[in-house]
């Protein structure tokens, strides 16, 4: 099915290439594609807690934001390093959503992922730089997707 949030465009999707128990969803510009995704933050189950599908929205929806902010750095910054296991790229994505979601009145959901006094990763001039004029789109993806996983964050 195809749905909508905070401008996202969310697809559920039965079957994922990536099926496995601990990515259930992926996140590329303004789309939104999860297993048993909701197009609702807010949907609860019938003991009133947030249904997984929810949860799962609010995870990707941080990657949503990371890729707003990001723009075409987005890809080398938080998706080639998230795709390799970076978990730094899903802290991020996990604050991005709980102050997102804080300012709409809901609770922080994900505050066990973060430091109370965790700041958010924030784009780099250097990394437009490198993407555009230095190395290249393709080379210049791998620059600073090399750069920022030796980070470790």
């Amino acid at each position: 099915s195809v749905d909508y949030y905070g401008g996202a465009t969310v697809l559920e999707a039965d079957d994922l290439p990536f099926d496995n128990d601990e990515a259930n969803g992926v996140t590329l510009g303004n789309y939104i594609v999860g297993k048993w995704i909701s197009s609702n933050p807010f949907e609860k189950d019938a003991k009133g807690d947030l249904t997984e599908g929810a949860r799962l929205l609010r995870h990707e929806y941080g990657h949503y934001i990371q890729s707003q902010r990001n723009g075409p750095a987005y890809l080398s910054k938080y998706g080639i390093p998230s795709a390799l296991g970076a978990q730094w790229t899903e802290s991020d994505a996990q604050y991005r959503s709980d102050q997102y979601f804080s300012q709409r009145g809901s609770a922080p959901l994900f505050q066990y992922s973060y430091s109370s006094d965790y700041k958010p990763i924030n784009e780099k001039w250097w990394e437009y730089g490198i993407l555009t004029v230095g190395a290249g789109p393709i080379w210049g993806s791998v620059i600073v997707a090399a750069l920022n996983l030796s980070k470790g964050r």
